[in-house]
């Protein structure tokens, strides 16, 4: 079974701005995330792993330095022109 990764990186930016750069705002959170974590995703490679493996992915998240696995949990989309603007992973 091909493994799935999606890269995140710590969100420094507001979500309007974050967007504007090409990256989808999200968060992380499960049982071994102690709180939730404010990440960025790159929009393409979401866009993609959205259009191959659909809205609740299976995926294994890169986030410094480590890699964990987890489900994309939710998905949110613009409702006039459906681009996705937040992830959920847990």
């Amino acid at each position: 079974m091909e493994e799935t990764i999606l890269n995140a990186a710590d969100r420094t930016m507001h979500p309007k701005q974050c967007r504007a750069a090409g990256f989808t705002p999200g968060v992380l959170y499960g049982d071994s995330v102690t709180n939730a974590i404010t990440v960025q995703f790159d929009s393409a490679d979401l866009k993609k792993i959205i259009a191959k493996h659909g809205a609740h992915a299976k995926v294994f998240v890169n986030y410094g330095g480590d890699k964990k696995f987890g489900f994309i949990k939710e998905v949110q989309r613009d409702p006039m022109s459906a681009k996705v603007i937040h992830t959920d992973v847990f």
